[in-house]
């Protein structure tokens, strides 16, 4: 192994280990293991990828769970909050399945406020359109 190559070896372990936890690090570090880098990567990315895909469950159960209550700044906080995990935790969501979701949860408890909103059928297919749309409901609500 060269010098540099070594360098950036420990850099990568160093950033690693910075980041996790005892508990995580002594999970997977042990005296069988400690000399195999290979063995102790494949570890790492199993631990990682188990976290990610618990994360991806529980963003998608609070976005299940966010329902319109008849409060749309609350509601819309909800759905942005969701949104925003689903982007950082690079989850592709289809436009189309968000907007349904949302346009549902609205349609549940105020259903002609939705015929109301959107005479083109294209823009039910935008979810920053439909909640553009929801939020100036909402301050208009606020306001009166």
């Amino acid at each position: 192994m060269t010098k540099k190559t070594k360098a950036k070896a420990q850099k990568a372990a160093n950033l690693l280990c910075a980041n996790l936890t005892d508990g995580v690090f002594n999970t997977i570090v042990k005296k069988d293991n400690l000399k195999n880098t290979y063995e102790l990567w494949q570890m790492f990315k199993s631990v990682y990828a188990l976290d990610s895909i618990l994360a991806s469950y529980k963003v998608w159960a609070k976005w299940e769970d966010t329902q319109f209550n008849d409060n749309m700044a609350v509601y819309i906080i909800g759905i942005e909050e969701c949104l925003t995990k689903f982007d950082s935790l690079g989850m592709i969501v289809p436009d189309f399945v968000i907007c349904c979701s949302i346009i549902s949860q609205i349609t549940k408890k105020r259903p002609f406020l939705m015929q109301s909103l959107f005479g083109d059928l294209d823009s039910l297919g935008k979810p920053k359109f439909v909640i553009n749309c929801l939020r100036e409901v909402g301050r208009f609500e606020q306001t009166n």
